[in-house]
């Protein structure tokens, strides 16, 4: 009679049914997704994970017999995977090469076009090349690679499968467009940047009205300062910013907002209005009172 408890029972994979290695698969493997083959090596790998999780808990509770029979357990499982192995490859290379062959198929941008529209994402342009303001999406099936942009801003996945790449083009598309956009709270979050930031950079102690002041440092006191201070992304920034630059009047009280063109490009802030045009934008400029505007100095740079 043994009196050193119930052991452990070993995982033995089902191989009913199954080819065994070397067998010809060609007329079993109709299922794109599965293959046989590969549910070979799915089960040996369970079973070999299992029996090595048995042989690590019986060396911890000093199980001389049960680690033996984990061992021999893990060596069938070993073998079996070491046979099985060629055959899987040989089948993955196959699928990955068939999924090439789909994606550079005029079927594969019929069904990304039938994704995008079914996540509700407005498109304009073919694939692989969208827009939907203020981002623009390109699908690069030789690199095997979406890229989502916005201004300078990229964001990229490998994940080419068409519902899939939907919902996380979605996902970041609603992250930016579906924030309510509230334009006298944003002005009164510049305004209080700015009244930190032009002292600092004329070297006064008093805000001097009416100077530039570049819109890269009113963002960096901006995530300092933004109310309840919530994640302020700069891609969400920059939307923002067009929006602002929509509004036939820009002021809040007695201060009046200007944005200002940049002379260099390279050093612009690239910002997209909700019709997708582009302004290379670098400054912003305050006015208080009855003061007249300075366009010339709100260009400049600072």
């Amino acid at each position: 009679m043994h009196v050193d408890g119930i052991e452990e029972k070993l995982e033995s994979p089902e191989l009913d049914g199954l080819p065994e290695a070397g067998t010809d698969t060609a007329e079993t493997a109709k299922e794109p997704a599965v293959q046989p083959v590969v549910a070979v090596v799915d089960s040996l790998n369970k079973a070999l994970l299992k029996n090595w999780s048995a042989e690590r808990k019986a060396c911890r509770e000093w199980n001389v017999r049960q680690r033996e029979r984990s061992l021999a357990a893990c060596d069938q499982s070993v073998t079996g995977l070491i046979e099985r192995w060629t055959p899987c490859r040989e089948q993955i290379t196959n699928d990955i090469a068939g999924v090439r062959q789909y994606l550079e198929s005029g079927e594969y941008g019929r069904l990304v076009d039938e994704a995008l529209q079914k996540a509700g994402i407005p498109l304009q342009g073919s694939f692989p090349q969208y827009e939907f303001p203020p981002f623009k999406l390109n699908i690069s099936v030789e690199q095997g690679e979406s890229r989502l942009t916005m201004g300078r801003k990229q964001e990229k996945t490998g994940g080419l499968e068409p519902e899939a790449l939907g919902a996380w083009v979605f996902k970041k598309y609603q992250a930016v467009v579906g924030r309510k956009f509230d334009s006298s709270r944003l002005m009164s979050d510049l305004l209080e940047a700015y009244k930190i930031a032009n002292p600092m950079i004329y070297r006064q102690e008093k805000v001097l009205w009416g100077r530039a002041v570049g819109l890269e440092i009113i963002y960096t006191l901006l995530t300092l300062r933004r109310s309840a201070r919530q994640e302020y992304p700069k891609p969400l920034y920059l939307f923002e910013l067009g929006k602002l630059k929509e509004l036939v009047t820009l002021q809040v009280g007695d201060y009046r907002f200007e944005l200002g063109f940049a002379r260099d490009q390279f050093k612009a802030l690239i910002i997209v209005d909700s019709h997708g045009r582009e302004s290379h934008l670098s400054s912003l400029t305050i006015y208080r009172g009855h003061q007249e505007s300075a366009t010339e100095e709100a260009a400049g740079e600072c």
